[in-house]
């Protein structure tokens, strides 16, 4: 609505289908491509690829742990190998 775009306008701009477009305003399941589409579509997928980097926790105690030891710079990368010098 916000577009001015009737439903077959996003689905053609998206490259999905009508059905899927319907399927997607009544909160029914779509594929992930799908979604990914209509997202690029609308303007909003970046927002949706930052929402896939960030880490997900299965409790919320694990959430805590991780926010406790990034705090103290305990989850920082590390090489395993050491980095080759280049040539003087």
């Amino acid at each position: 609505m916000a577009f001015g775009w009737r439903q077959a306008d996003l689905a053609e701009r998206a490259g999905v289908s009508v059905q899927t477009v319907k399927a997607m305003e009544k909160g029914e399941s779509i594929a992930y491509e799908s979604l990914l589409r209509l997202l690029l579509a609308l303007g909003h997928g970046a927002d949706f690829l930052r929402m896939l980097e960030s880490p997900h926790f299965p409790t919320l105690r694990a959430q805590e742990l991780y926010l406790e030891l990034s705090a103290t710079d305990t989850l920082k990368a590390r090489r395993v190998r050491p980095v080759a010098e280049a040539p003087r």
